[in-house]
This record gives C-alpha cells, structure tokens and sequence, in this order.
C-alpha cells in the first residue's frame, strides 16, 4: 500500500475523533506520523500513544476535511522536519531516560546491525495516535473509543507503508485488545508476559509486549526487557 492509504485511513480516524468533540471538550489534542531514521532497515517499534507533544488542536478542528488535512500535514511535517527525526532524544532531558526511550535504544543496539546512532536506525510510531494534552496522557474514554475501530488497520497501512520486517508493539493489553482482532494479526500466538503476542502475519515478524513502565514494575527494567524482545526476534527467525 501507499502512503495514500494510510492517510485515508488516518482522515477516517480524525473524523471518528471530532464527533467526539463534545464529550472530549476543550482538552488539547496532539496527532503522531511515524518518524523514520536515516538508516531505517525494516525495523519498526511501536509506542501505546503520544505524550508531551506540540502542533496542538481541538477535537472540533477535525470536523471538516480541510481541518483534518492541516492536522496531518502538520504531523507528517513534523516527522520531516529534521534531518534524523529522532536525533533530539538522546538530549531531551524530559525523555531520555523515559523507560520507553530507553528500552527503544536497548532494542535497536541489540536487534540492527551497522554503524550510526541507535536512533537513525528504526521507525517510531504509536498504536493511537491521537493522545490529549495539558497535561498529557494516554487517550482514554471516548478518545479512545474513536480510535478504537481504526488503530489495528492503520497499524497494519503504516507497516506496510514503511516496508517493516519486524513490528515491535509496546502496549499493555487494553490498547492491544482492539488492534489484535484485525485481519490475520488473530492469528499471533499468545506468549509469556512481559510480552503478551508473538508471529509472522503478512509476511512480517510481529512481537507485543507490555509497556515499559508496566514491565519495569514486574522487574523487567527496560535494558532487560529490551534484550529479552531483541532474543525473540530472533527466535521468530529460526
């Protein structure tokens, strides 16, 4: 597929989101595009959804076609605006030494090989993609539920948009629940926690794993868990 679809899907979501505007009120809202490393080879790892983030909006700004294409154009031209989208982690105090960032480093050091930073070597996305603002959080209530039909097919158009070999999804299990349903992604097999979903589908590795956060409470510190994701993968390939 093409990164049109993708966008279709996504202006799909944006509009399921503003009939929610009433119930989701004034509270900022913020939308993520996948950021893609320079030496990107296949290797996509995916949050449970965006927090602390700019280019904010309202639910209502999403109502019209012309509303939900700035949202998008703004996201995407985000995820463009640098020459390595991510190189600003590693000196961003607020995240990088989040338990996200920090497994995601782990990850990619143990699982790509070549030179370069850890961070021009992967994509980045999240599994819902539209998360509120002041203060941030994950999406709940009825953000959540406008996001729910969609987020297991665009996770589906992204990784094939971006050509993934292997999809990495950290997210506990009630924003999994909805995506696990799409197409042959059913067919995962279940695994030991801290993952929780393991298997080929459409012809790429797929492992889900609880969120960092959770997973260090459970004494799986992110460099662990990391290295324990990074084995799997390659199990997948043996």
């Amino acid at each position: 597929m093409t990164e049109a679809a993708a966008l279709a899907l996504y202006d799909e979501l944006l509009a399921s989101v503003a009939r929610g505007a009433d119930e989701i009120a004034s509270r900022p809202l913020v939308a993520h595009w996948p950021h893609v490393g320079s030496k990107y080879d296949g290797l996509l790892v995916v949050g449970q959804a965006l927090r602390g983030w700019d280019d904010e909006w309202q639910a209502s700004d999403a109502a019209t076609p012309p509303g939900r294409t700035r949202i998008l154009e703004a996201a995407r031209a985000r995820a463009a605006s640098r020459d390595e989208p991510l190189d600003w982690v590693p000196t961003h105090a607020k995240v990088r030494n989040s338990p996200f960032w920090v497994f995601s480093r782990h990850l990619v050091e143990a699982a790509v090989a070549g030179s370069g930073p850890w961070y021009a070597k992967y994509a980045w996305a999240n599994l819902y993609p539209v998360a509120p603002e002041a203060p941030p959080d994950n999406p709940t209530g009825v953000l959540k539920q406008a996001q729910d039909p969609y987020v297991g097919p665009l996770l589906l158009e992204l990784a094939d948009m971006l050509d993934a070999r292997r999809v990495v999804v950290i997210a506990g299990p009630v924003y999994w629940y909805h995506a696990r349903g799409t197409g042959d992604l059913s067919k995962l097999q279940q695994a030991d926690k801290p993952l929780t979903w393991r298997g080929e589908a459409y012809g790429r590795r797929w492992l889900v794993g609880y969120h960092p956060k959770w997973a260090s409470y459970q004494g799986w510190g992110a460099s662990r868990y990391a290295q324990l994701v990074a084995e799997a993968l390659r199990d997948l390939y043996g």
